[in-house]
């Protein structure tokens, strides 16, 4: 299974492993200028340094180690998928995912794969749900996992499904973290640490209701970039629960919301006459099973 994106991720990794841009780029088959642009443009996304400037064995910040724990965290996850899905010539299924859909969501997702009883070759890209809705109608994926519904004729909801995914990440120190859970009167008053994505301010919004006002919201672009500003005191951060074992192995805390906020997310195809063949088999599985949930 390959995923879009991962690119720049197995580039930085075989930089750390070989601690030498030329000595990485000569395992990538790739320059050194290809894998140094690559890492500079990591850098940038992320806002923050990876390397200190020693040459040349190049040495990683703070920050470098704990983004090297998350991506060889991504790269585990996507063996554990590859070790269960094996590729054969019984066919290919696109899949696209857009946040707050995660690893969590797209695991259940494949529980209905499991049920093929057979191989097949797999891919999962992510994007927002416009970039994806227009990869369903030209037949660049065939399954898309959103977070709100979409009216078009040229594509099909095939399921909805609900479940918890959002966990409260705060330092150890705290006496909040000794709790089981974290409530909305909890965090009142709190600078809090959102996602920079509109569907989870609504979300959040709604839980905390009226009679809770934190002192200010901020957002984040990446779980690195929450974590590194939770330790920093800019506030509490809200994530995926799925993202737990890597938030916890850099010494912070994740805590389930009390009450849970549930999160609704839409399965989309495009029709069935239109989908691949070993696509056709899966959308059959999912449509037949009456549950509400994965």
């Amino acid at each position: 299974m390959t995923s879009d994106g991962h690119t720049g991720l197995i580039y930085f990794i075989k930089v750390v492993e070989l601690r030498n841009f030329s000595k990485a780029g000569r395992a990538l088959g790739k320059s050194p200028s290809t894998v140094h642009r690559v890492c500079t443009g990591i850098e940038k996304q992320l806002g923050h340094e990876l390397f200190t400037s020693k040459r040349p064995t190049l040495e990683l910040t703070e920050f470098g180690k704990t983004y090297y724990r998350y991506c060889c965290t991504v790269l585990d996850l996507l063996n554990e998928f590859e070790a269960e899905i094996k590729s054969t010539d019984l066919g290919f299924i696109p899949i696209g995912y857009s946040y707050p859909a995660s690893w969590q969501s797209i695991s259940r997702f494949f529980s209905y794969m499991k049920a093929l009883n057979s191989g097949f070759t797999s891919k999962v890209t992510t994007g927002d749900p416009q970039a994806l809705a227009v990869k369903l109608r030209d037949g660049r994926i065939d399954f898309a996992i959103l977070p709100h519904n979409i009216s078009s004729p040229d594509i099909k909801l095939i399921k909805i499904f609900s479940h918890c995914i959002w966990g409260c990440v705060l330092p150890e120190g705290i006496p909040t973290a000794q709790t089981s859970a974290v409530t909305a009167h909890d965090i009142d008053g709190m600078p809090v640490l959102l996602p920079s994505v509109s569907v989870v301010t609504e979300v959040f919004k709604r839980w905390i209701g009226p009679d809770v006002s934190p002192s200010r919201i901020n957002y984040f672009d990446c779980t690195q970039t929450m974590a590194g500003m939770v330790s920093e005191g800019y506030g509490v951060g809200f994530a995926p629960v799925a993202e737990k074992k890597f938030i916890e192995s850099m010494g912070f805390k994740m805590l389930n919301l009390f009450p849970g906020i549930e999160t609704t997310l839409f399965v989309f195809s495009r029709p069935r006459e239109k989908l691949r063949p070993v696509s056709q088999m899966l959308y059959d599985i999912i449509s037949s099973d009456e549950t509400q949930m994965f």
